[in-house]
């Protein structure tokens, strides 16, 4: 199942094949059927919420309501239930809550990095290292979250905008102190993220940076859909292009930490709530770490960090394709 957040009120959608179902209006079309019109408004609001979040925290009785109605109104011409996927505004599936990003968690990515600035290891020895710490992370503080195929502003402090391929999960339970085991009965769904980077940045003056070589407006993208469904979210494909050029191309099972591994150490005294996402981090093929480096850590050649008017489109044969352009900063 493919949800969406689309339209001027961002309402949540059905996106089946070349159609989006209004999943709220489409679920009160249906319950009418059985029980009062005033009846089905009122129980399709609480059971099948437009609102994403909402939608969310209702748990699987939304999906079933979901899937119901939309096989209810398959083939429908009514536009207040169904529409062509060609037709809408796809938003950002973001629920607005908490953003975590596994940091540095493919081998092969620090591999290239650190071989680029001389000084090489091998894979191995990077992910054995880096399993002798815990998890390492940082958090995105964003109001807005990038949309399919929506402009990227260059940001005005940067000249190496780089791009990161990532799988996102949405947690869809709320949880603390959350066993490994356990940890995909609280995995909603999966969806595509570009956690753009600002590498200039990169090696702050003090730890305690504020962390603004991740948090900028915008710099994060998310889509075009969440896949709910059973996939495991550590064996899923995902390349990256850049002006239909391959930069990324792995598998999410090459992550040194797994999705349950980060959803335990994440909840650790931290209560986890729907809608939270947590990235997975991103595989070989950045401009940073495929641009040949100098010692102290700064790229020495810039032809593979983005420009403007560059396109970027990830890709994922599950989820779909996750596309931006860059754009002048206004």
């Amino acid at each position: 199942m493919k949800i969406v957040v689309f339209g001027s009120q961002r309402r949540v959608g059905l996106w089946d094949d070349d159609t989006v179902v209004d999943v709220n209006n489409a679920a009160a079309d249906y319950l009418s059927t059985k029980m009062s019109k005033s009846e089905a408004v009122a129980k399709a609001d609480r059971d099948a919420p437009a609102d994403l979040e909402k939608f969310i925290v209702a748990g699987k009785q939304a999906l079933e309501l979901a899937r119901a109605a939309a096989a209810h109104v398959k083939g429908s011409k009514d536009g207040s239930l169904t529409q062509r996927i060609s037709s809408v505004k796809l938003h950002a599936p973001w629920p607005g809550r908490r953003i975590f990003c596994a940091g540095t968690n493919y081998g092969q990515h620090v591999l290239n990095y650190l071989t680029n600035i001389g000084q090489p290891k091998s894979r191995k020895e990077i992910e054995d290292e880096t399993r002798k710490y815990d998890p390492g992370g940082f958090t995105k503080t964003l109001l807005e979250v990038t949309a399919p195929d929506e402009g990227l502003r260059y940001p005005s402090r940067t000249t190496q905008l780089d791009y990161e391929a990532e799988l996102a999960v949405v947690i869809g339970t709320r949880g603390t102190d959350i066993a490994a085991a356990q940890a995909k009965n609280y995995i909603w769904g999966i969806t595509l993220a570009n956690d753009w980077s600002d590498r200039d940045a990169q090696f702050p003056r003090i730890p305690l940076s504020f962390n603004l070589m991740k948090n900028f407006n915008g710099s994060l993208s998310l889509g075009p859909c969440i896949i709910v469904d059973d996939s495991d979210p550590q064996d899923i494909d995902i390349t990256l292009e850049v002006n239909g050029e391959v930069r990324q191309d792995y598998n999410t099972n090459q992550m040194i930490y797994s999705f349950a591994e980060y959803i335990a150490y994440l909840s650790k005294d931290l209560t986890l709530l729907p809608g939270d996402l947590l990235l997975g981090g991103t595989g070989a093929g950045t401009a940073a770490d495929a641009s040949k480096g100098a010692p102290d850590g700064s790229p020495v050649n810039l032809d593979l960090f983005l420009k403007v008017g560059d396109v970027v489109e990830i890709k994922s044969p599950k989820i779909g394709s996750l596309r931006n352009r860059v754009v002048a900063k206004q």
